[in-house]
């Protein structure tokens, strides 16, 4: 069975590359193939991890919250069967509409994009030198990555004894209340977003 996660970004945001833009920009934001932004899956369930661990500590889920939160999203160990955990993410995109449109229409990509600069001043407010970063960001939109669960995983044979798949989804709605903001530059007000989970498998 497969959830939908929709990230409705509120603010600019940046996840970056590890790219420069030589005089454009000192910090690309990810692009995919197609030059869309995207949300690596990766960092996706970093987020969500972290909403569940926090979640979990704070007693959202019973005793059986941090059992959970490990077969989940495994842990660091050498025992490789508990390093993975059961939960699958998928990168987030834009709709398959937009993307069909913007892959076409290429020209009208330059407008998910903008650079915003900014500099260190002293404390007489003056600009410091060589301070000056330009920093490429990505406007507001909506994207949606597919949330699954491997059911050929030891690990979920465990899960299953402490929550039932509904109840996980469940905890995994819940936390999503914890996720506010992703991406970097957070303390600048980028990346708000709110994330919501579509239960109704497909």
């Amino acid at each position: 069975m497969t959830y939908q996660l929709t990230f409705t970004l509120h603010s600019d945001w940046h996840i970056g590359s590890g790219e420069e833009g030589g005089s454009y920009a000192d910090a690309l934001v990810a692009k995919s193939a197609q030059g869309l932004p995207y949300i690596p899956g990766k960092s996706i369930k970093g987020l969500l991890r972290h909403a569940f661990e926090t979640a979990a500590r704070h007693n959202w889920f019973g005793e059986r919250g941090e059992d959970a939160a490990i077969y989940l999203f495994g842990h660091e160990g050498k025992q490789a069967e508990y390093s993975q955990g059961v939960i699958q993410l998928s990168s987030a995109e834009l709709g398959a509409a937009e993307q069909q449109f913007l892959t076409f229409h290429k020209s009208h990509q330059k407008y998910l994009y903008r650079v915003l600069q900014s500099t260190a001043v002293n404390e007489r407010g003056v600009a410091r030198n060589t301070s000056l970063r330009a920093t490429q960001v990505v406007v507001p939109v909506t994207l949606v990555c597919e949330l699954t669960f491997n059911h050929e995983h030891p690990n979920w044979a465990r899960l299953q004894t402490l929550l039932t798949e509904a109840e996980l989804v469940q905890c995994i709605d819940d936390a999503l209340l914890l996720i506010t903001e992703l991406g970097g530059k957070r303390q600048r007000g980028f990346g708000q977003v709110t994330v919501t989970l579509n239960k109704e498998a497909a």
